[in-house]
């Protein structure tokens, strides 16, 4: 029968420890990570759906200048042009330039 090899116990336990405690502290970073990209990826949804509710409040603002401009200016009023308005193709309203 043979003996077995005489190893340092020292040693492996050293190595094991290191390793283990490098793997931890890893882990740790890469959890810490992760939450901070759902905490952001959350905030950014958020901000988005904040800033598409405004700019469609600011859409219907300018849908209505634009309808009572059409009431108070005449279609051939010069001013028209300062307010950045255009005659549409083919319609008797107008648009803005930013219109889709």
């Amino acid at each position: 029968m043979r003996k077995p090899a005489l190893v340092d116990a020292t040693a492996c336990s050293r190595s094991t420890w290191a390793t283990a405690t490098i793997s931890r502290a890893t882990f740790a970073g890469l959890s810490d990570a992760r939450s901070a990209v759902n905490f952001n990826r959350s905030a950014l949804r958020t901000t988005v759906a904040a800033k598409n509710a405004t700019f469609k409040k600011l859409r219907k603002r300018m849908r209505d200048l634009i309808k009572e401009l059409d009431f108070l200016m005449a279609r051939d009023d010069p001013r028209r042009r300062r307010f950045g308005l255009r005659r549409a193709c083919g319609r008797k309203r107008f648009r803005t330039r930013w219109c889709r």
